[in-house]
């Protein structure tokens, strides 16, 4: 029997916040697995769907129906997915009416994500918003 250990899904096409936030969460002892795209998010994301604990998804993909792509992967996954971007809260809401979503906002701070990680921001908390 293969074990695996569990993942977190990032997805943003920034490579900097990619290496930091896979810095930050594998400390906590999980695989960080990267996506750049919506394709490869939604390959990594069918493929590792087991095993995944978190997934965090930049909002401002290129090319990409940002609350299309959170929708697919919130149904796909049993995992929680969490919006992280530079634009706030309320401004992801204006340009999503009516969606639902969890979210953190860049820059986020290390025990932002500890916090996530740890504590109720997994399961429930959808006010995850930048200090």
């Amino acid at each position: 029997m293969k074990i695996t250990s569990p993942k977190c899904l990032i997805i943003d096409d920034d490579p900097i916040v990619s290496r930091i936030l896979s810095l930050l969460v594998s400390r906590e002892g999980l695989e960080c697995v990267l996506a750049a795209d919506q394709f490869s998010a939604l390959t990594l994301a069918e493929a590792h769907q087991d095993t995944l604990q978190i997934c965090f998804l930049d909002f401002s993909l290129p090319l990409t129906d940002s609350g299309a792509l959170y929708e697919t992967l919130s149904k796909m996954l049993s995992a929680p997915v969490i919006f992280i971007s530079g634009y706030s809260k309320s401004e992801l809401a204006n340009q999503m009416p009516g969606l639902e979503f969890q979210f953190l906002g860049k820059p986020f701070m290390r025990a932002q994500i500890l916090e996530i990680l740890r504590g109720p921001g997994l399961s429930g908390n959808t006010e995850l918003a930048s200090v």
